[in-house]
């Protein structure tokens, strides 16, 4: 749980106050720039759950969003 709350703070410490603006892009375009950062596919993996789990079950949003996950590339 205390992995889910540092995900779900750096993400809201990021928006710089945006946070009217919070949709499915903002989340998937958070996810891509900590790739970009090169942080690991499972760290972003972990982003995502985070921030499911709070908008769906802190925020009782109706739906769940459908956040794309990345996809690790293979070195074949």
């Amino acid at each position: 749980m205390k992995a889910y709350i540092s995900q779900t703070e750096r993400f809201f410490a990021g928006l710089q106050g945006n946070e009217a603006s919070i949709n499915d892009a903002t989340v998937q375009k958070y996810a891509l720039a900590l790739l970009e950062k090169g942080l690991s596919h499972a760290y972003v993996n972990q982003a995502i759950s985070a921030l499911k789990f709070y908008f769906r079950d802190v925020l009782k949003q109706p739906k769940s969003a459908a956040y794309v996950r990345p996809k690790k590339e293979s070195n074949c």
